[in-house]
């Protein structure tokens, strides 16, 4: 008797997508992106069309971009790709980058006569 094996495949599907994160100079940051898939897609990271490799600052990893020490040229937009031999899908999200120190509000008052 022969056994048969039924493989299904299944292009990229978002189980959790990457969402805006505000966060001050200097502190660290991590964006989520997790797909399914047959076979199991490829998760990578781009800022603005440029690839997102591992560096002293990045970290790329399964399903997570970690970034250390955020500066203010780290502001922009993130995008995560899923691929597998099926597809290609992709979620983008904001990176908001603030100063950290004391900022004052100034009240102007107006007079008219």
């Amino acid at each position: 008797m022969s056994q048969k094996c039924l493989l299904l495949l299944a292009p990229p599907v978002f189980k959790k997508t990457p969402r805006a994160v505000h966060a001050y100079q200097h502190t660290d940051v991590r964006f989520e992106c997790v797909a399914d898939g047959m076979p199991k897609p490829r998760i990578t990271w781009s800022k603005t069309g440029d690839i997102i490799t591992n560096t002293p600052f990045t970290t790329v990893g399964d399903g997570f971009l970690l970034i250390l020490e955020v500066a203010l040229s780290d502001m922009g937009s993130y995008q995560c790709f899923a691929e597998n031999d099926l597809g290609r899908i992709q979620a983008t999200a904001e990176l908001y980058v603030y100063r950290k120190g004391k900022y004052y509000l100034l009240f102007v008052a107006v007079i008219v006569i």
